[in-house]
């Protein structure tokens, strides 16, 4: 029997190699390589030792936030769900629950809790995620982790609780409600999703330890970048979807079964659901 703030409905015991290996070709030679830093054991280290210190500061407000999730809705404090790491291997990535908890089953799309839209405005439902980078199966910079339906490529180094594209869609919640055109399941699988992976792509290929120092600090102050997102809404949707490169068809395949309530039955993307990859 699980302890109650750990919502079992959200974690996904389906295989994320479920669909075969055609799904999990190394597409290595069509991506810049990772950079010396991003592969080496200084960056582990740096990772861990920057963790360890700021945990002794973050406690108290880690109890805070899973007290005022607790009180303010029904349903547990954390929200897990399986997603891609390093070299493809799954992990478990911890989250405070940002919305209402219901069973898979139910219709409709997920909802904001009270505190869903503030925890995710300043980022405070990724501080759980410290403890993945303690485990080994994050890092502090990198690629945001996904799940499997959306990860048509094997991952050639740790996701990270921030990210180059992280930055440039920070606001990707308020993106989709006001780019309705964007919302298409379609749409974000061949602009929005490639458009992430090309600026991950490009930083983790170039990435140093003062660069991933300096995305840190503008994570820290919230210094988001935001030209790249409206470049891309800006243009029509077929010549982004011409100008992009699209995701393999083996990454279409239809969500796991217990994959959580981020992902309802639905052609369309909310705004809520974006947390979904984030």
């Amino acid at each position: 029997r699980l302890p109650v703030w750990v919502d079992i409905r959200t974690f996904s015991s389906a295989k994320l190699r479920s669909s075969g290996p055609a799904a999990w070709r190394d597409n290595s030679r069509a991506r810049p390589r990772p950079s010396a830093w991003t592969q080496s054991g200084a960056k582990r280290l740096f990772d861990c030792a920057l963790v360890v210190a700021t945990l002794t500061l973050l406690i108290p407000a880690l109890l805070l936030v899973a007290l005022a999730v607790r009180i303010t809705s029904r349903g547990p404090v954390l929200f897990l769900q399986s997603r891609v790491g390093r070299f493809g291997r799954p992990f478990t990535i911890l989250k405070f629950r940002t919305l209402d908890h219901r069973p898979n089953d139910s219709p409709g799309a997920p909802r904001f809790t009270i505190l869903g839209r503030w925890l995710r405005g300043w980022k405070l439902d990724e501080l759980p995620q410290l403890f993945n980078v303690l485990t080994g199966a994050m890092s502090l910079v990198g690629p945001r982790p996904k799940l499997a339906e959306y990860e048509p490529r094997i991952p050639l180094c740790r996701p990270g609780i921030t990210g180059a594209a992280t930055l440039m869609f920070a606001r990707e919640d308020e993106l989709l409600e006001q780019f309705p055109r964007l919302r298409s399941r379609e749409t974000y699988r061949t602009v929005v999703m490639p458009a992430k992976c090309r600026h991950d792509d490009r930083y983790m290929a170039e990435a140093t330890f003062f660069s991933d120092l300096k995305l840190l600090i503008d994570t820290l102050f919230h210094r988001w970048e935001t030209g790249a997102v409206q470049d891309l809404v800006s243009a029509p949707s077929m010549e982004a979807c011409a100008s992009m490169p699209r995701l393999p068809a083996a990454a279409h395949r239809p969500p796991p079964r217990f994959q959580g309530p981020l992902l309802p039955r639905m052609n369309v993307i909310t705004a809520a659901e974006a947390g979904a990859n984030r």
